[in-house]
């Protein structure tokens, strides 16, 4: 996850060390780590056993395998 603002990152920064969350982060990147093409000045967090789920597409895929 890339690094919006001062306050996302230092969001981040505290969350990282929660017990509940600390399985989750792999590492914090600063933003000569991250590759060039990607717009980071604050840099971001490497995070593990996560995913993303495009919701819309997954609520009408589940309609239709419901309806049938």
């Amino acid at each position: 996850e890339i690094f919006t603002s001062i306050q996302h990152l230092n969001e981040w920064m505290s969350r990282s060390a929660e017990k509940d969350i600390e399985q989750y982060v792999d590492r914090i990147l600063s933003s000569e780590e991250i590759s060039s093409s990607v717009h980071a000045p604050l840099g971001g967090i490497l995070l593990k056993q996560t995913g993303w789920l495009n919701v819309n597409s997954f609520i009408n895929v589940m309609k239709t395998y419901l309806q049938k």
